[in-house]
């Protein structure tokens, strides 16, 4: 039964990783003059980031912040 659960969780964590990797890839290719208006907030390290080093986060502890973080906006919008 807990094999399903973690697979489960495994497969939910690379579709959330996916999702987010595939909507965020407008963020890494910015041209000069845009780099130039906001230079304290450049990222350095973006030629550093590769997918494949993301997917053991993605597959053990995302799917649990994000849905209890949704759990928690739910909890918190009921009770304000």
């Amino acid at each position: 039964m807990w094999e399903y659960l973690l697979l489960i969780n495994a497969i939910v964590g690379i579709l959330l990783l996916e999702y987010t990797y595939m909507n965020i890839q407008g963020l890494f290719k910015l041209s000069k003059e845009e780099h130039a208006k906001f230079e304290p907030y450049r990222r350095l390290d973006v030629d550093n980031l590769q997918r494949w080093k993301l997917y053991p986060f993605a597959m053990t502890i995302l799917p649990t912040k994000f849905f209890g973080a949704l759990f928690m906006l739910v909890v918190t919008s009921i009770v304000s």
